[in-house]
């Protein structure tokens, strides 16, 4: 979208959930991060700019929509998916209905993309990677469905996310504390959260995270520290 005016629309997960709301302005920093590269004037860090984003966001927020002149970018819409697909379609239509001409739509998970694809196609808008598409990003989940659409290059970018992984580690990691397999003083300083970067798949990468017969991307470690 280099060199076009950005109307985004968000469909964020739900209002509230630090998650959710989380990812949404961490995707509205990177955004805004690379249109200020494309721009000619970069931020001296990437936490400069999820700073500048962080202040745009909660204006978003209380809002519903923001005009960012700085950047070439209008949030034009938004809603609450509510993590179904049912809900994220009732939601895409509304503002697919009140506003045709977005070019760029944001949707907090895969669950409620499929209810997004599903509005898409009800009112014949084409998406994908082509000029004069609709470009959507899911920012949760690769389920294999999803990763096809990346190779047909119907979806713009998936963020990696194995569910079961996730719960299969937390699984581990109860039974050690209980089991006695972790030391009594680490169970007991554990971090509030471990942090690790985000993975993006498109249709250039999506290839290396299949798994002949599995559900989801290849599992990537998740660190306990």
């Amino acid at each position: 979208l280099k060199g076009e005016h950005i109307d985004l629309a968000m469909i964020i997960g739900r209002y509230g959930q630090s998650m959710m709301e989380s990812k949404a302005n961490g995707y509205l920093a990177g955004l805004i991060y690379s249109r200020f590269e494309q721009l000619g004037k970069p931020f001296a860090t990437k936490e400069d700019a999820m700073l500048y984003s962080y202040d745009l966001y909660l204006k978003f927020r209380d809002n519903g929509k923001l005009d960012i002149p700085e950047a070439d970018i209008s949030i034009v819409a938004s809603g609450e998916g509510l993590l179904t697909a049912n809900n994220a379609m009732k939601i895409a239509e509304d503002i697919l209905t009140a506003h045709p001409d977005i070019n760029l739509l944001y949707v907090d998970t895969h669950m409620e993309g499929e209810g997004v694809l599903l509005a898409l196609d009800t009112l014949n808008i084409p998406y994908g990677i082509g000029d004069g598409e609709l470009r959507v990003v899911f920012c949760d989940g690769a389920p294999d469905w999803a990763m096809d659409l990346l190779t047909e290059g119907k979806v713009l970018a998936i963020v990696h996310n194995n569910p079961a992984i996730i719960s299969n580690s937390m699984v581990d990691l109860v039974h050690d504390l209980i089991e006695g397999n972790m030391s009594t003083e680490k169970a007991n300083n554990l971090t509030i959260s471990s942090y690790f970067a985000p993975n993006i798949l498109t249709k250039d990468n999506v290839d290396e995270f299949r798994v002949e017969g599995e559900k989801y991307a290849v599992p990537l470690p998740i660190p306990f520290v």
